[in-house]
């Protein structure tokens, strides 16, 4: 703990690497970022925060079991011309929820395909970026900026229930994003303090937030 408190006072970045989200990697993130936020008396921000950057670990260790999956799935015996796509990711899915995705996580640490949280600060502000080696495709990418776009409409998350559009490809993840940009909203950020950038290999999602007094009466604000 020590160490990673002078890592904080010194503004160098920590890094924190998974293959799943194991109780393991659970525990570091909340130590990690209740260290951040302690450093700045903004320890009432934890729940949310952990909440949103968890879900961007989610949605990273997905995507690399996705690339490792449809690569078996696209490599042995045209297995896309006999299946399908669609039913190929309801496959995925399967595979996932099946034993909670071992067989997955296990080729993943074997090819060392993993995701990382950086943690940095400058000032007053905590950055953190959600890194993995995969890009996302055209699909992928028209899919997050339209569920950010409809984030951006929301008053709050039960409009997503209410006005949920059917996914003709079925590539899910909706709910996560809007659920962050919510969580930004009740800290009174806005576009510049969420976004994701994906090419040349990988991907990387940012959340940047301001840890002041003025972000916690805004956070204060909204939960009273």
């Amino acid at each position: 703990m020590k160490g990673l408190e002078q890592a904080i006072v010194s503004s160098k970045p920590v890094r924190l690497v998974a293959y799943s989200v194991s109780p393991v990697i659970e525990s570091a993130l909340k130590k990690i970022l209740f260290t951040y936020l302690k450093a700045q008396g903004c320890e009432v921000l934890h729940d949310s925060l952990y909440t949103a950057v968890k879900e961007l670990l989610i949605n990273a260790i997905k995507a690399n079991y996705k690339n490792i999956y449809f690569e078996n799935y696209s490599s042995k015996n045209k297995a896309e011309e006999i299946i399908g796509y669609n039913t190929a990711l309801e496959l995925f899915k399967l595979e996932l929820g099946r034993d909670e995705g071992t067989y997955l996580s296990n080729i993943a640490r074997n090819r060392n395909m993993n995701a990382e949280i950086i943690w940095r600060q400058t000032g007053e502000q905590m950055r953190v970026d959600v890194v993995n080696p995969v890009s996302m495709t055209e699909l992928e990418i028209q899919n997050v900026r339209k569920k950010m776009d409809f984030a951006r409409r929301c008053v709050d998350i039960s409009e997503y229930f209410l006005n949920e559009e059917d996914d003709p490809n079925q590539e899910g993840a909706g709910l996560g994003l809007i659920l962050i940009m919510m969580i930004l909203k009740s800290l009174g950020g806005g576009d510049e303090n969420f976004f994701i950038n994906s090419g040349d290999g990988k991907t990387t999602a940012t959340l940047i937030v301001p840890l002041t007094e003025a972000t916690l009466a805004q956070y204060q604000k909204h939960i009273e």
